[in-house]
């Protein structure tokens, strides 16, 4: 994401270096006490600087130097600098010099002075690097959208609001460090719950089943002992609706009179404590049965609470399933 930082930096230099070129050029021919000492008129110095013969200044367009800003260094680039003002060795003709000297170096009286067909050269050179810079401009300014987007994405995703400095680099990957470290931990976490859920699920079943088993135990109990209340019931009634036989005296007549002299009373007869063991038997009989529906019941409810805990467990499990 820095490196376009390097080149935006390069090629600024390299313009603004062309820039000062040209306009040191330019402010030269229209002096015209430059032009009258060098003997030019300016329609000629105007011509023999313009590659295209239209009068028109050749300059470098503001949308380039617009889409390279900052310092820089201007190390290890071909520059137009480096082409136009830079000595060269070599065949360049027997009217040219062995090195050419570099345009900031020379006064204006040297520049007019300087030879049409070199200054021709050295423009014509600077318009194919002006075409150059173009497409490294467009090339640029495409990269460019390219880390606004990304630059989008992170501040919409992320904390860091911008990209300008290694600093903000190292606090984008610290912060997805610490985000895949925080996932990590809540996917363990969520195994570790769900392997909770599952041994509490299997020591509720366990309990479900005891307590079921249970509750059918005590329902057998219950029928049975509603079985037998109903036959200490029918054999009670029984006992009390049978008549006396008239062979049977009565508990008056069997009386003698020394037990109405003496006030005793005589012993009930073998039925009436029939009926009062029976009575006593279904009394307890009552209470039992009415303890084994109090055991039911709370049985019944126990079950109740081990299902409404269950469901609950079954519904964080699955929210937080769908969470992870």
């Amino acid at each position: 994401m820095f490196s376009n930082f390097n080149i935006s930096d390069r090629l600024n230099k390299a313009v603004e270096v062309s820039r000062g070129a040209i306009g040191n050029i330019q402010s030269t021919l229209k002096d015209p006490s430059v032009l009258a000492r060098a003997g030019l008129s300016p329609s000629t110095s105007t011509a023999n600087l313009n590659p295209s013969g239209l009068g028109e200044p050749l300059l470098i367009g503001d949308e380039i130097r617009a889409s390279f800003e900052g310092p820089g260094s201007d190390a290890g680039i071909d520059t137009p600098r480096a082409s136009l003002d830079g000595t060269e060795s070599g065949g360049g003709g027997e009217g040219r010099q062995e090195g050419r000297v570099a345009l900031s170096a020379m006064s204006p009286e040297e520049v007019i002075q300087m030879d049409a067909g070199d200054l021709q050269e050295r423009l014509s050179r600077l318009k194919r690097f002006e075409l150059r810079f173009s497409e490294l401009a467009k090339a640029y300014k495409a990269l460019q959208r390219k880390n606004q987007q990304i630059e989008l994405v992170i501040n919409m995703n992320t904390p860091i609001k911008q990209i300008t400095t290694t600093g903000d680099l190292e606090n984008l990957s610290r912060y997805l460090v610490d985000l895949k470290q925080h996932e990590e931990a809540s996917s363990s976490e969520m195994q570790r719950l769900s392997k909770q859920v599952s041994e509490t699920k299997q020591v509720q079943q366990m309990e479900a089943a005891a307590k079921a088993e249970l509750l059918n135990s005590l329902q057998m109990s219950l029928i049975e002992r509603e079985d037998e209340v109903y036959r200490l019931k029918a054999t009670v009634q029984r006992l009390e609706s049978q008549p006396q036989t008239p062979s049977a005296p009565s508990a008056s007549e069997t009386r003698s009179a020394p037990d109405l002299l003496t006030g005793d009373e005589p012993p009930p007869s073998g039925g009436g404590q029939d009926v009062t063991v029976l009575r006593t038997k279904l009394r307890d009989l009552a209470d039992r049965l009415k303890k084994t529906i109090e055991q039911r019941n709370k049985a019944v409810e126990r079950v109740k609470e081990l299902q409404e805990v269950n469901n609950t467990l079954t519904s964080q499990l699955a929210a937080g399933g769908g969470a992870g």
